[in-house]
């Protein structure tokens, strides 16, 4: 069920039976914000009936966080104006040619370009693909840009990271809290490998947010306290 976050912020946790990540809404005066679309049709559909319960201005965005299929399954059932960056807007692309049976997927994991556990938690949350569409996004940004939804203004920036250079967050600044995705994530088509020096510019951007709530796409929103641990964790890799 939605939860409440903040004033301005509500969020569907996420479930981890079928690898779903969080799903939130931003709401300013003018419009709202929706951060990621979902694993897949029925999880944005999920989403979508949760917030329909809300009172939110009439007009919408989505924006992606990176290209990773658990992120963007559900684009299509958004139907939002959806923001990316140029490189998650590649990736996607790329994903739309893509055969999604049960056997492509097989073959793809046999030959290293899908990894094991991406493959089951698609056929365990989408038994059936075969109708299955992905939309790319249509708003692209190459380094940061910013979006007034009437009071509440949130920046969108590319941190790359291991877990895929394309990764961007999302922050919101009156309500103090910064949307991860999946950034501080390993890289997942290189058992879970960091890299020091990604660890390092990362860090770097993430740290020059004033910010008292964090989230990460597949955890529980933390605070600011709570995270700087998870960041001296990664500082340690490096040193």
């Amino acid at each position: 069920m939605l939860k409440r976050m903040t004033e301005h912020i509500y969020y569907l946790p996420a479930d981890k039976k079928t690898d779903r990540p969080i799903l939130a809404v931003i709401i300013g005066k003018e419009s709202y914000l929706v951060v990621d679309a979902g694993n897949s049709p029925a999880h944005a559909k999920l989403f979508l009936d949760e917030i329909s319960k809300i009172e939110m201005p009439q007009t919408g965005y989505l924006v992606i966080t990176h290209w990773h299929w658990d992120h963007i399954f559900g684009i299509t059932t958004m139907n939002l104006p959806t923001i990316a960056h140029i490189e998650t807007k590649k990736k996607i692309e790329e994903l739309t040619l893509l055969d999604w049976s049960d056997q492509a997927l097989d073959q793809r994991v046999e030959s290293g370009e899908e990894v094991a556990f991406c493959s089951d938690m698609i056929k365990a949350e989408m038994p059936d693909r075969s109708d299955l569409q992905i939309t790319p996004p249509n708003i692209t940004f190459t380094n940061k840009m910013e979006i007034d939804l009437g009071g509440v203004h949130c920046i969108i920036e590319n941190v790359a990271g291991d877990h895929s250079k394309d990764s961007s967050v999302i922050y919101v600044s009156e309500d103090k809290t910064l949307f991860l995705g999946d950034c501080i994530c390993g890289d997942v088509y290189n058992n879970w490998n960091y890299s020091s020096e990604n660890i390092v510019m990362m860090l770097e951007k993430l740290k020059s947010y004033d910010v008292d709530y964090y989230v990460e796409s597949h955890e529980i929103p933390v605070s600011k306290d709570k995270m700087e641990e998870e960041f001296n964790e990664l500082e340690s890799m490096v040193n």
